[in-house]
Parts: structure tokens; C-alpha cells; sequence
């Protein structure tokens, strides 16, 4: 497997999960302000929270 797709390290880890959050912070700041990119990026919170909720 790939080390983009497999960490192994938790350093690692820890920048995944730095990205992960930013990637949260910017589509909830779209859907914020109204943009008429906001349905998409609501889809793309639920889609991410859905992959949470199966890990």
C-alpha cells in the first residue's frame, strides 16, 4: 500500500488529521457564506462525517 493511505507513523497521523480538520474549516466557511458552492460542500461534510462514522 501507498504511505499516503497508510500512515506509519504518528506524526503521520497527526498532519492527516491537521488536513483532515482544514478541510472541515474551509467547507463549513463555504457553506457559511452562501455561496452557491454551499449545497456542495454540505454534501462533502455529510460524505466526510459518514467516513467517520465508519472508521
Amino acid at each position: 500500500m501507498s504511505r499516503a493511505s497508510q500512515p506509519d507513523t504518528d506524526l503521520d497521523e497527526y498532519v492527516y488529521e491537521q488536513l483532515r480538520e482544514a478541510d472541515r474549516e474551509v467547507l463549513r466557511a463555504i457553506v457559511e457564506s452562501g455561496s452557491p458552492l454551499s449545497g456542495r460542500a454540505r454534501r462533502a461534510l455529510e460524505y466526510l462525517d459518514a467516513q467517520e462514522g465508519d472508521q
